[in-house]
């Protein structure tokens, strides 16, 4: 995960990360994905156009994922995004 810019004396930052194909989101609409309480998606690119995310999105791999996420859950967001 990438950390793109700190806010707030760094408790929260600015962060990009790409959908790993066998991430548990792929598939799944951003309206069924428990994303952490303080985290919010700011911009999903995919094949070099620009989504902004909605309810309806649906995840596919490789996805490039950036939110404003707290520093206390940056780990939950990168699981989600990950193949792990």
């Amino acid at each position: 995960m990438i950390t793109r810019l700190k806010l707030r004396q760094g408790k929260f930052a600015l962060v990009e990360e790409k959908v790993h194909p066998r991430a548990a989101i792929v598939g799944k609409t951003l309206r069924d994905v428990a994303l952490p309480s303080k985290c919010v998606l700011t911009v999903v690119t995919r094949r070099g156009q620009v989504i902004l995310p909605h309810g309806e999105l649906v995840f596919e791999p490789l996805d490039e994922v950036q939110a404003l996420v707290h520093s206390s859950q940056t780990a939950q967001l990168a699981a989600l995004l990950s193949g792990a």
